[in-house]
Order: structure tokens, then sequence, then C-alpha cells
């Protein structure tokens, strides 16, 4: 599995940070493992989840996960209210 993290917009939109990239091959078995269930946790809560409306100034997330060839895009904007996806988007941000 292989995912990729972007980040839009906040307070200086102009400036482009590279995307973060994650492959679970690259993880010890423990951390791959967490990370697979934080993923199936994240997209279930996604599909209960009503669009939320943009906020300016707010951080928007992208978190595309590529699991073997079927892509999923989970997407939120701060705060990030749900959960499953702010404890998925913590773990990525700690293996950076």
């Amino acid at each position: 599995m292989r995912i990729t993290l972007t980040r839009h917009g906040g307070l200086l939109p102009g400036m482009k940070r590279p995307p973060l990239v994650i492959d679970d091959t690259s993880l010890d078995a423990a951390r791959a493992d967490r990370l697979r269930t934080l993923v199936a946790r994240a997209i279930g809560a996604q599909q209960d989840r009503a669009e939320v409306r943009a906020m300016p100034d707010a951080i928007s997330y992208s978190i595309a996960i590529d699991d073997d060839g079927r892509v999923t895009t989970l997407k939120q904007t701060e705060p990030t209210d749900s959960s499953p996806f702010a404890d998925l988007l913590e773990f990525l941000e700690r293996l950076s």
C-alpha cells in the first residue's frame, strides 16, 4: 500500500509543501499493521461523513491510498472533526 498526503491552503497558501509519500513495505510489521488499521477506520468514517464547507485560511488535507491499484482518496479541512481521519493524519505526520 502506498499513501500520499498532500496539504493545501493555510495562512501561506502560495508556499507549496511537497507531498508525503509512504510505502507500507518500507515500514516494520507493527507500523505497517497500524497503518492498515488506521486506513480502514478512516475510509469507513469518511463514507459516513457529510461534506463540510472549506473555511478561509484552513489547511485542507488529501490522503490518497493506493492499495494494489485501487485508489481511494480521503479529503478533509481543518479542523479535522473525524477522529479516524485525524488519527491517520497524525500517524502519517509522525512517520515523516
